[in-house]
């Protein structure tokens, strides 16, 4: 049985309450009959709707209805960096459509590899497609910019065309250039072509860490997440460095130094003060650090 998200449910109950209300103006039933009618489309809809459009559906409507918005905008990033060179290589395809099996199964896996041979062409802008990913947590669109180097990278190179893709998509996702290039540096350090982080750590950490608003996907960033990025420091930096961060960071968005700035610098720096907290715990016991 799929799961589907929530906007898609919705929808699904919205369409056939619209069926029933045309079908009910067709045969000429009363207003209150096709009131009633609606109103158990509409639960039909939202119980059994979404699985009945699923199976019609084509590649892209099926991968929205099960990962909605974000999952979908997702893969047509992964799509923008393929075709940044001018070639979409069958190893990139199969890098994306593993992940998607991976988090959805095999049919959404399937329908992500079919969408990307027939849209790689598509000529939507990056900035409408990020939209909806800029509106995560700093940590998850970290994340998103993580998980795109591991995609791209997976046939061992990474070219110019690659690289001015992918730091628009971070510019997009307001991401800045020192992270950005922290994140950068995790996969291509000493041209070892893979995610540095994850391959040094304890995954102990990896395991347990579930921060606020990591539900994204299934989860499906999390192994990207690294703190060290959260706090604009790189994997190597020394104890009393990362301690130093810690305490300029805390002085720049704790609550009773920001009481004259507006509401939404606020509530910005609330959910800031809260990942950096969350990084340097999960630092501090990574490194032992008291």
């Amino acid at each position: 049985m799929y799961k589907f998200n929530n906007t898609a449910v919705l929808i699904s109950g919205a369409i056939f309450s619209f069926i029933a209300l045309i079908t009910g103006i067709i045969l000429s039933v009363n207003i209150i009959n096709i009131i009633g009618i609606m109103s158990m489309a509409y639960i039909l809809g939202i119980s059994v709707g979404s699985s009945i459009i699923y199976e019609f559906a084509n590649p892209r409507l099926k991968i929205y209805l099960i990962t909605g918005p974000l999952g979908m905008a997702f893969i047509q990033l992964s799509m923008k960096l393929f075709a940044a060179d001018g070639k979409v290589t069958e190893i990139e395809i199969g890098k994306l459509k593993k992940y998607m099996t991976k988090e959805f199964g095999e049919e959404i896996g399937n329908a992500a590899e079919k969408f990307v041979k027939l849209n790689y062409k598509d000529n939507e802008n990056l900035h409408t497609i990020c939209a909806p990913l800029s509106k995560m947590s700093y940590s998850e669109r970290i994340g998103v910019v993580s998980q795109l180097f591991a995609i791209i990278i997976s046939n061992g190179e990474f070219c110019i065309e690659e690289e001015v893709t992918i730091q628009k998509i971070a510019n997009f996702l307001h991401i800045g250039k020192k992270r950005y290039n922290i994140i950068k540096s995790n996969y291509l350090r000493n041209n070892n072509i893979k995610g540095a982080f994850w391959d040094n750590q304890n995954t102990h950490n990896q395991q347990n860490y579930h921060g606020k608003g990591y539900q994204f996907l299934n989860q499906f960033f999390i192994p990207t997440y690294n703190p060290f990025i959260i706090m604009g420091l790189e994997n190597s930096a020394s104890n009393e460095e990362i301690k130093k961060t810690y305490r300029d960071l805390v002085k720049k968005y704790h609550p009773d130094v920001i009481l004259d700035k507006s509401d939404q610098f606020k509530k910005e720096a609330k959910t800031k003060f809260l990942e950096i907290n969350e990084a340097y715990e999960s630092i501090k016991k990574m490194r032992g650090i008291k």
